[in-house]
């Protein structure tokens, strides 16, 4: 697989005007999902401009479990799945 040419990205893109507000800003979404599918969809939504709030179980969401783990001894996979999005 190549580099990208982000030189040649740029140019392509540069029509687009990058202040312009993401598609779900000033969006609010309670996450209450755990495990995959959800928590992915949820991630979108940040993505997309929402302020998402992920709201774990007492005894945290069972992904901060699962592996594989990263140096800080965390779970990529929860760092993943709840990238931009609040917690509690």
């Amino acid at each position: 697989m190549t580099e990208p040419n982000y030189a040649e990205l740029e140019a392509k893109n540069s029509h687009l005007d990058k202040n312009k507000p993401y598609p779900l800003s000033g969006m609010l979404v309670i996450d209450f999902t755990h495990v995959l599918s959800g928590p992915t969809c949820t991630r979108m939504l940040a993505d997309s401009g929402a302020r998402v709030i992920h709201i774990e179980r007492k005894t945290g969401d069972d992904t901060r479990h699962m592996g594989p783990y990263i140096a800080d001894g965390s779970s990529e996979y929860f760092r993943i799945c709840n990238a931009g999005k609040e917690s509690m």
